[in-house]
């Protein structure tokens, strides 16, 4: 993770769980560890997320760093074992609004953003 240094990365439980919780607060320190600049927010994040078992990591769609450290976080976990889904369209049509209305590409870097939801184990 190390290479995506700076980028920032916000971690929350979506279940309601202690088990989630405390897997939300590893990956927290996993991901400062490397470098990131990582936010742990509360869980209305589920309004992001949605409620989901296992993993799940979303950022902006065409955002190539974005991209990049979402596919990273999820490989890493589902090689070990944890079930983890990577999803685009993190907050689209705000993303679309800014295009149109100020021009500002998808790789710019306010849209590098990455947002990860631990759900209740499958």
């Amino acid at each position: 993770m190390s290479k995506f240094k700076g980028i920032r990365v916000s971690v929350s439980h979506v279940a309601m769980t202690r088990e989630a919780a405390r897997f939300a607060d590893q990956l927290y320190f996993a991901l400062q560890g490397g470098g990131l600049m990582v936010d742990n927010v509360p869980p209305p994040i589920r309004g992001r997320i949605g409620q989901v078992q296992g993993v799940v990591v979303r950022h902006i769609t065409g955002n190539k760093i974005g991209t990049l450290v979402a596919l990273s976080i999820a490989k890493v976990l589902n090689r070990y074992g944890i079930q983890t889904l990577r999803i685009g369209s993190l907050d689209e049509e705000v993303v679309q609004r800014m295009e149109t209305e100020k021009g500002m590409s998808r790789n710019h870097e306010n849209w590098q953003w990455v947002i990860i939801g631990v759900g209740d184990k499958p």
